[in-house]
């Protein structure tokens, strides 16, 4: 049984605000730098990035990636984040995800999917898609039964599952009868673990944390990563050890950022110069004081 520091959340240099040093070689070489074992491909949708990444790469161990280069010892999951803006019941919904597949023709299966749908897999390394949560989940599993599910960072405001201006109140509002099969989710930057153990009904679900890296920089690289214990190192180890369903593979620990530090720890303004603990934003009606605008970012529901 070994570890494997794991950072399996990260974007290219093809994705909207990201760095153009975003390749695999930089990533490589932050990953490494900051104690890395596996890495994500990212943005596998895109492609000029999927492209690059079918030349470089290697697959070494079963649905395990490398450089081709000698020496080369990151090993890379072929992943990407999709991201969907959907309408229900007459309100706008945006989520985030993380996806990740164990081989390129289940990558292939997928751009063909996203192209039929009419999304502009070119225009971003994190591709818009227009449709349910469910739905995007369901494609997921018509593409590869052993894909990875992961909602991504689950409390950001604006595009995650309990998001405060886009989310919902449970996983099962979101994702129906195909709950089951998503069996982690991030936390994001700006919550921990402990903060999600609040939450009673996250309980069935691995809590995962990764850096959501948009540079090339060891301070973002590896900022948030999760520890595994493998029997073997495969992509199919790698999804019991998240599955948590056996004890042999298992998540060992997390490594977090200081959530404090996190965007959107606490409510605010940051041209008002106020920040808000939840107890002083509900007692405000989530209003800033300073300009009387509404501050309300992170759920309050993880904190009561």
């Amino acid at each position: 049984m070994k570890e494997f520091f794991v950072d399996l959340h990260v974007h290219s240099k093809y994705s909207r605000a990201c760095s153009k040093q975003l390749d695999l070689e930089h990533l490589a070489a932050c990953g490494a730098q900051k104690g890395l074992d596996i890495i994500a491909s990212a943005d596998i949708t895109h492609p000029k990035w999927l492209s690059e990444i079918k030349e470089k790469l290697i697959e070494v161990t079963p649905g395990i990636f490398a450089l081709k280069k000698d020496g080369a010892t990151m090993r890379f999951v072929l992943s990407t984040e999709l991201s969907s803006i959907f309408s229900r019941d007459g309100k706008c919904y945006r989520m985030h995800y993380v996806i990740m597949f164990p081989s390129f023709l289940s990558v292939d299966r997928l751009v063909r999917k996203l192209l039929l749908l009419g999304v502009n897999v070119a225009s971003d390394g994190r591709p818009i898609l227009g449709i349910d949560p469910k739905e995007v989940l369901r494609m997921v599993l018509e593409v590869d039964e052993h894909a990875i599910f992961i909602p991504a960072h689950i409390w950001t405001p604006w595009f995650s599952v309990f998001g405060s201006h886009s989310g919902f109140e449970s996983m099962e509002d979101a994702f129906g009868d195909l709950t089951p099969h998503i069996f982690a989710v991030e936390t994001g930057l700006s919550s921990d673990p402990q903060m999600n153990w609040r939450l009673s009904q996250l309980d069935p679900f691995s809590l995962v944390s990764f850096s959501d890296a948009h540079s090339a920089q060891p301070h973002r690289v590896g900022r948030e990563a999760t520890v595994l214990k493998l029997e073997e190192l495969s992509f199919l180890h790698i999804k019991k050890a998240l599955d948590r369903k056996e004890k042999k593979n298992t998540i060992v620990r997390t490594i977090e950022f200081y959530p404090e530090e996190g965007k959107y720890h606490f409510d605010g303004h940051r041209i008002c110069g106020v920040c808000l603990s939840p107890k002083e934003s509900k007692k405000n009606k989530y209003m800033c004081p300073a300009c009387g605008k509404g501050v309300k970012s992170m759920r309050c529901m993880m904190y009561v």
